[in-house]
């Protein structure tokens, strides 16, 4: 054997164990998702407990949960979620009746980044962040300005005026004027 194929064999070995290992990272980076349905048994804030037909299920939807009047003891509902290594559902889908409430737009994994179907390319513009505020309940005062990765700029929400940061996935009150 000479030193080229040699180097030529190391070469497609070393390619065939990347892809390998890459497959592999693939598969187990994409957390459990689960459905089910059940009968919120209690609510604690924004987690409920779930009666399932195989047992009880704590399931955390969120810290916008609490504002919904739908999440009360008794209501049948279905729900798709990430099972967490503690056992608890975060779940991202809610059907209660009739109403399907979406709860966490479907997050970035592992697995979206190393297969590259991550949604981090598409571009994030003011026009954007003026329909996030506005969807958050803020009436904007002045104009955007972007700073970094996100939009700095002034929110009304009610009668109190605040500081607002308009990031891709939320907006957050800095400070209240």
């Amino acid at each position: 054997m000479t030193q080229r194929s040699f180097s030529r064999s190391a070469t497609r070995i070393g390619a065939g164990l990347a892809f390998t290992t890459l497959l592999g990272l693939s598969a187990i980076a994409d957390p459990a998702t689960l459905r089910f349905d059940g009968k919120i048994t209690d609510v604690f804030g924004h987690r409920v407990v779930v009666e399932t037909a195989s047992g009880k299920q704590l399931v955390n939807f969120g810290p916008k949960a609490g504002e919904m009047k739908q999440i009360v003891t008794g209501a049948a509902v279905t729900v798709e979620g990430e099972l967490k290594k503690s056992g608890e559902v975060h779940a991202h889908k809610l059907t209660i009746g009739s109403d399907e409430i979406i709860l966490a737009k479907d997050k970035a994994t592992w697995r979206g980044w190393l297969l590259g179907d991550a949604n981090d390319d598409k571009p994030f513009n003011a026009a954007d962040a003026k329909t996030k505020a506005k969807t958050a309940g803020y009436e904007l005062v002045g104009d955007l300005t972007a700073d970094k990765q996100h939009f700095v700029g002034q929110g009304k929400k009610g009668n109190d005026t605040f500081v607002i940061h308009v990031h891709r996935d939320d907006v957050k009150e800095i400070r209240k004027l």
